[in-house]
């Protein structure tokens, strides 16, 4: 089941719906003295307006979850290392070794730790990591020829294959070595695809916020600009994550507050 997060009044999804409740621009009064033909005109563009004002804060909303997942999924990343280097040492202990009690207590700690993260991480009330969604869904007034889809993985220690490694026995800990090898693997996965939407969603919002006070775009250029904008996204996350989550989330998040409180 995908759920979806829209910037459509009539069908946005509960997830982004604090998003959307905050900074609803109220209904202009037209004065007594407009004629019915310029009072339609201006309630279309405030109907326009309203409407990317949303769509800036689904995108937005969006860009939250992907970063929340990508999150988790560095932080179990991380543990997965630290119980290959476990393996990897119980691989090479003999039988009875004085280490082995350590080994298998800091075993389990480390798959609570993975498990804690796969079922805390959430955005607005839904959980992001445990599996029990397939996919979010940005939805947005921009022309793309598709909804922008989140991954929302499970990395829980059943999901990852490593709920049962055993480290007690030589067998059993180069086991799980390869064990957590494709686990590592498949994390690295999804943190890939979380980083290609991640690269999508900034470029959108980027370019809902140009687009913002000039309401003549037509569908065809937005579909092509947000489409160079998104892979020149992607490039800087690829060639240097941390910096340009870094500048897109400081540069986004001053433009769309003062797109939204226009």
């Amino acid at each position: 089941m995908i759920q979806s997060l829209s910037s459509s009044a009539a069908s946005v999804g509960s997830a982004s719906q604090p998003l959307l409740d905050r900074a609803q621009p109220a209904s202009k009064v037209e004065p007594a003295r407009s004629t019915e033909q310029e009072a339609a005109t201006r309630t279309s563009i405030d109907t326009v307006a309203q409407g990317r004002r949303a769509s800036i804060r689904a995108l937005n909303g969006g860009l939250s979850i992907v970063q929340g997942v990508d999150n988790a999924a560095e932080q179990v990343q991380e543990r997965l290392v630290e119980l290959r280097q476990l393996a990897t040492k119980a691989a090479s202990n003999r039988p009875g070794s004085p280490d082995e009690p350590t080994l298998l207590e800091q075993t389990e700690k480390l798959k609570e730790e993975i498990n804690a993260l796969a079922e805390d991480t959430s955005f607005s009330g839904f959980n992001l990591t445990d599996g029990s969604q397939a996919a979010l869904e940005i939805r947005t007034d921009l022309e793309l020829e598709a909804p922008i889809s989140i991954p929302t993985p499970d990395l829980s220690t059943e999901s990852l294959g490593i709920d049962e490694v055993d480290l007690s026995t030589i067998n059993g800990a180069r086991a799980a070595v390869r064990t957590i090898d494709a686990a590592i693997e498949g994390v690295d996965g999804v943190r890939l695809e979380v980083l290609q939407q991640e690269g999508i969603l900034a470029a959108a919002a980027r370019f809902d916020i140009e687009r913002a006070g000039a309401l003549g775009a037509t569908p065809l250029s937005d579909r092509a600009a947000a489409a160079e904008s998104a892979a020149e996204a992607n490039v800087q996350l690829r060639d240097a994550p941390d910096a340009a989550r870094q500048l897109q989330t400081q540069t986004l998040s001053r433009d769309a507050v003062s797109v939204l409180l226009a």
